[in-house]
């Protein structure tokens, strides 16, 4: 064996394992939602509700639907939260952080940090 035939077989296995990464996370389904703002966390399940969040700046408007969420209205400047769109699939998220408001999608699948 080669260190060219090393490196191709390295590189299919690379390419196969991410393959199957993206084919376990790519239908996974968010199960709950965890929105944190000043200190507190709120976890709840992916239900149509809208919740008012207080944060540093003055209060935001979060959207549950069909099991996506999303920010509807905002009191930050450029309202980047609220062109974030609709997250639903675990590990997404919405961050405003002129208010400090963190939203995460939680459920089965793949987030950045796996242990």
């Amino acid at each position: 064996m080669k260190k060219g035939d090393l490196i191709l077989l390295l590189f299919f296995l690379i390419v196969g394992f991410s393959w199957f990464i993206f084919l376990k996370t790519r239908n996974a389904k968010g199960e709950r939602v965890e929105i944190r703002s000043k200190g507190n966390v709120l976890n709840l399940p992916l239900k149509d509700t809208t919740i008012e969040i207080e944060g540093e700046i003055g209060k935001t408007v979060i959207k549950i639907k069909n099991g996506k969420v999303w920010v509807s209205k905002a009191c930050c400047p450029k309202k980047i939260c609220k062109l974030m769109g609709k997250i639903e699939k675990p590990g997404e998220v919405i961050i405003c952080v002129p208010n400090q408001i963190y939203i995460e999608i939680k459920g089965k699948g793949l987030d950045a940090v796996t242990y």
